[in-house]
């Protein structure tokens, strides 16, 4: 999941370049997941997109072909940048699944706060208002676990987000998850609160934690990595 509370985002570049990354084709997300209570309400979260699209706009300008998801309520992207908006949890796992199905995407940066519960049931119709209500949750399928079940040599890059955690605590986490994935974006939410901008810790196994402050320099720091695995 992942990390992001705003973002100016101008309309153009100021130019791109053959760069790191030219030649290559890479998947970004961003933005929430909604899952739908009834027909017109749905849950959601916070988090706007912004930092992928700060990817995605240097990977661009670096020359790679970007194919860029963002969930309904992130912030617009730049019209420069390739990208596609999903409605809901259900439209994000199957635009992924799909967009990597043919093998062309090297990378995958998995920076959206994707939903990890729905409600076990979508009430036909809208629910009646004025009245006390009781709703099931089930967890949602993990979309980087099936990435990663189908496509073992796919370089992943995936983010995780806590809050009411220790440093410690967070870094273990990462640490664990980054036998999976070559690269964990480990964040809480305290952490934003102390510094007053977004900060993010990259954990690459075996290698030693990277503390980086702003979307600007975790974009960069992110696409570094992606580059050194070229």
């Amino acid at each position: 999941t992942a990390y992001d509370i705003g973002l100016g985002i101008p309309a153009e570049p100021l130019f791109r370049s053959a760069g790191t990354l030219k030649g290559q084709q890479l998947m970004i997300t961003g933005g929430p997941t909604p899952v739908w209570v009834d027909h017109v309400r749905l849950f959601t979260n916070r988090f706007t997109g912004a930092l992928a699209i700060e990817i995605a706009k240097q990977a661009w300008v670096e020359g790679a072909a970007i194919q860029l998801i963002l969930g309904q309520g992130s912030l617009p992207a730049p019209s420069y940048l390739p990208h596609q908006r999903v409605v809901d949890f259900s439209s994000y796992r199957q635009k992924v699944l799909s967009g990597l199905d043919d093998g062309a995407v090297g990378t995958a940066i998995f920076s959206a706060a994707v939903a990890d519960y729905q409600p076990s049931q979508v009430y036909p119709g809208k629910l009646p208002s004025g009245q006390q209500l009781t709703l099931s949750f089930e967890q949602t399928p993990k979309v980087i676990r099936e990435v990663r079940a189908t496509h073992p040599k796919l370089n992943m890059v995936t983010f995780k987000y806590e809050e009411n955690r220790t440093h410690r605590e967070l870094m273990a986490i990462a640490r664990e998850r980054s036998k999976e994935y070559q690269l964990v974006v480990a964040n809480r939410g305290e952490e934003f609160i102390e510094y007053g901008d977004q900060v993010a810790w990259l954990v690459e196994n075996n290698k030693p934690e990277e503390q980086v402050i702003s979307k600007p320099a975790i974009a960069k720091a992110v696409l570094e990595r992606v580059a050194s695995w070229l």
